[in-house]
C-alpha cells in the first residue's frame, strides 16, 4: 500500500518529465501476466514462471536511464546468465533427483557459453564457469544458503566484466 501510494504521487509527474519508461512497463506487462496467472494457480515455482519472470528483469539494463551505450550485449549478456539459473537452482533443491533436470540446465549452459562467446569472447570465461558448476554441483547435497552463495560468487566475474567493457 505504501509502495502504491508513493508510485501513483511520483510516477505521474515522472511520466511527465520522460514519457518512455511507460513503454518499458507497457512491454513488461504481458510477462508480468504470466507470473500473476501462475500465481493465481498456485504455480509460482514453475519453470516457465522463472523464465518469464527473468525476461523483463534483465531487460531493465536496456532501460535504466544510466544503461551503457551497448546496452543491448550486457542485457544478453544478464538475460543468457539469469535464464539458466532457474534450471540450475531447481536441479539443486526441487529438482535435485531429476538427471532430465540436471542434464538440461548443463546443456542450456553449454549453449549459453556459445552463444555468450558470440556476443564477446571474454564473456567465455564466467560463462564457462557456469557450465562447470552446473555440471558438477548438483547431487552433492548443498544446503540452500550454499547454493545461494555460490550463485553469488559465480555472478560476480560476469558483473565485473559487464562494468569493466560496459559501465
Amino acid at each position: 500500500m505504501v509502495f502504491t501510494a508513493a508510485a501513483l504521487t511520483l510516477g505521474p509527474p515522472l511520466l511527465l518529465a520522460a514519457p518512455w519508461p511507460a513503454l518499458a512497463a507497457a512491454a513488461a506487462a504481458p510477462f508480468l501476466a504470466v507470473n500473476v496467472l501462475h500465481a493465481r494457480r498456485n504455480r509460482e515455482r514453475a519453470l516457465a514462471n522463472g523464465l518469464v519472470a527473468v525476461v523483463p528483469a534483465r531487460g531493465m539494463l536496456l532501460v535504466a536511464p544510466r544503461a551503457p551505450a551497448g546496452g543491448l550485449a550486457p542485457a544478453l549478456a544478464c538475460l543468457l546468465s539469469s535464464a539458466g539459473t532457474v534450471p540450475y537452482v531447481k536441479t539443486m533443491i526441487r529438482e535435485r533427483n531429476s538427471e532430465a533436470y540436471r542434464r538440461g540446465s548443463v546443456a542450456y549452459r553449454a549453449a549459453a557459453l556459445a552463444a555468450a562467446a558470440l556476443l564477446d569472447p571474454w564473456l567465455a570465461a564466467p560463462f564457462a564457469l557456469r557450465l562447470a558448476r552446473a555440471a558438477v554441483l548438483p547431487g552433492r547435497g548443498l544446503r540452500v544458503p550454499v547454493v545461494g552463495a555460490v550463485e553469488v560468487g559465480c555472478s560476480l566475474p560476469l558483473l565485473g566484466f559487464l562494468t569493466g567493457v560496459y559501465g
